[in-house]
């Protein structure tokens, strides 16, 4: 449900959202944060006619697949940015902060929004402050969602690892390459969006207060890292796909050789056996009791002689 939260005196108000609220707020002044999720198209034009939202705004508000980005417009400035789940599911926020309210949207409801409304005192703190404080303070939640997902990252290149040592599949291949473009698509959202987020850490940014401009530049650290992060996990993925062609082309190497053995092996065999079938009435050991039992065990002897001479040799 979309929650409307502003400040009544000393008391923080909780109130679901309508037009006449949102109007009247408005026409007070009144700071506001209107935390949205998934929402319809009458209510977006509400916010159209009553606040002047610009209608690419409301365009963007409509569809959660933005790229992310910064727009400035008359009164406002919109933002787009992703968080991060543990699943590495991405999922997008977007943002409308003026200098006197602040409205959030996602399409489901979102847990560090949750987080938030849940926490009466938090929340308090920051309405008394500028909007872009409270701002700050929901990106700087789904930035930190990063790292756990990071090191769930880190933990599953682990596996991967692990599996292809001990037992290469046609399977992990196939996952590696799903995996890593997963990572993919992370590594470029986590470029974009420091880059796009770099430019709340100026102070001429409108709508940004020179007071929360350090706390924005910590925000932009934090970014940075994750970027680094995930950069290196993607040189890693690409560093599992050589490690899977390594391992199989190394297991098929082990079975070339041994077939190989076998063949050398076999050939003098084959002669031995090719002489004794032609069809000749005189052949050496033909007409002896023993003769058979004699070629089985020369034979023996031969690959017993070959494997001895291939293994003093370090062929297999």
């Amino acid at each position: 449900m979309n929650k409307v939260y502003f400040l009544q005196g000393k008391e923080l108000k909780e109130e679901v959202f309508s037009a006449e609220l949102i109007g009247t707020l408005a026409k007070k002044k009144t700071a506001f944060w209107l935390d949205l999720i998934s929402p319809e198209l009458k209510e977006l034009t509400l916010l159209q006619e009553l606040l002047g939202i610009h209608p690419l705004s409301i365009e963007d508000l409509t569809t959660f697949n933005s790229r992310i980005k910064l727009e400035e417009f008359k009164g406002y400035v919109f933002l787009v940015v992703y968080g991060l789940s543990e699943k590495l599911k991405l999922h997008e926020i977007d943002f409308i902060l003026s200098d006197s309210f602040i409205i959030s949207s996602h399409e489901s409801d979102e847990p560090n929004s949750l987080k938030l409304r849940e926490n009466k005192e938090k929340l308090m703190e920051l309405m008394k402050k500028t909007p872009d404080y409270l701002m700050h303070y929901l990106i700087e939640m789904e930035v930190n969602e990063f790292f756990p997902a990071i090191e769930k990252i880190d933990e599953t290149i682990e596996d991967f690892e692990k599996r292809i040592l001990k037992n290469p599949k046609p399977t992990h291949l196939q996952a590696i390459l799903e995996f890593k473009s997963k990572i993919t698509k992370i590594r470029n959202i986590s470029l974009i969006q420091r880059e796009t987020l770099s430019k709340l850490t100026k102070s001429n940014t409108n709508h940004i207060t020179e007071e929360s401009v350090p706390f924005y530049r910590d925000l932009y650290d934090h970014l940075v890292r994750v970027a680094e992060a995930v950069e290196i996990q993607k040189e890693n993925t690409i560093d599992l796909v050589e490690l899977y062609m390594s391992v199989v082309s190394n297991k098929m190497n082990e079975v070339m050789k041994v077939l190989s053995v076998i063949a050398t092996i076999m050939l003098p065999l084959t002669v031995i056996t090719g002489l004794y079938g032609m069809n000749f009435k005189i052949l050496p050991l033909s007409q002896w009791e023993y003769g058979f039992w004699m070629i089985v065990i020369i034979m023996i002897l031969i690959s017993a002689g070959m494997l001895y001479f291939f293994k003093r040799r370090n062929w297999f």
